[in-house]
């Protein structure tokens, strides 16, 4: 008696979709981002020399981590 009367719950749809893609994209991303930087903590960072016009400095490949680095003059 009580089912007879209950409205159906809308199933999602594309927009809804459209809408929760951006952000599990974007925890998707968090979360690998996450596990590098857990690796660069576990093993050390993989540096490498990033030249800029007026700054040279240390990325590292994996994470993305960059140190202060040293100005050009």
């Amino acid at each position: 008696m009580f089912l007879s009367h209950a409205e159906p719950i809308p199933s999602p749809t594309g927009d809804f979709l459209n809408a929760l893609w951006p952000r599990a994209s974007a925890m998707a991303i968090a979360a690998a981002e996450g596990l590098l930087q857990a690796r660069c903590g576990l093993s050390g960072h993989t540096m490498a020399k990033r030249f800029e016009k007026t700054r040279v400095s240390l990325q590292c490949l994996d994470c993305g981590h960059t140190t202060a680095g040293w100005t050009i003059i």
